[in-house]
């Protein structure tokens, strides 16, 4: 709660905006891990990586 001038009171729901941003933070972590190995992937002939194996 926080009083911003006179009788008006800024009420957050500080819990509620801190599991929305753990949220987005895991979905940005999430897309991250899942798209550059597979632009790296995509960065190598197919051909090539097969040979590697």
């Amino acid at each position: 709660m926080t009083k911003i001038g006179g009788d008006f009171t800024l009420v957050l729901p500080w819990g509620r905006l801190g599991l929305i941003l753990a949220v987005a933070v895991a979905v940005l972590a999430a897309l991250a891990a899942s798209v550059l190995p597979a632009r790296r992937a995509l960065a190598r002939p197919v051909v090539e990586a097969l040979g590697a194996e």
